[in-house]
């Protein structure tokens, strides 16, 4: 994530399992592509993981804006990211299965040519009253061969 100028805002690891959070284009970074930059950052950790630790995640992202900054009381607080995409992103990460990226429409339709996508279903998530289409990046190798053509 830091290596392609993300921020982390939360990594939680407890009995209920293990949590990431992380974002891409904050007021204040430079990131020309936030969208494609965080599908690849997706694949890199998703990779990274099986490599290294023999660990399969499923990853939900989307696009939007969200309230950044520092919640609580004076005597405690924590910095947040909230709104309905962050809601939306843990949704789409629940209902992927290990190794899966689930994006939203919107980061879909904000990534250049880099990327390709197939649906991956359409689902009736909390917070939504029509069913929310999933899609998921394809594999590099995929990509590329499209590209090439």
């Amino acid at each position: 994530v830091s290596s392609r100028s993300g921020q982390v805002r939360q990594f939680i690891n407890d009995d209920k399992g293990t949590v990431f959070i992380a974002s891409f284009g904050l007021r204040g970074s430079v990131i020309l592509h936030p969208a494609d930059t965080a599908v690849q950052a997706a694949k890199e950790a998703q990779k990274k993981l099986l490599e290294i630790m023999d660990i399969q995640c499923s990853v939900g992202i989307t696009l939007g804006k969200i309230f950044c900054g520092e919640t609580g009381s004076f005597q405690r607080y924590e910095y947040s990211m909230l709104g309905p995409s962050v809601n939306l992103s843990a949704r789409l990460m629940a209902k992927g299965a290990w190794g899966q990226i689930n994006c939203d429409e919107r980061l879909k339709n904000h990534t250049g040519r880099r990327h390709t996508f197939t649906i991956s279903g359409t689902y009736k998530l909390k917070g939504y009253e029509e069913p929310v289409p999933l899609f998921m990046p394809a594999d590099d190798s995929d990509s590329e061969k499209k590209n090439e053509e």
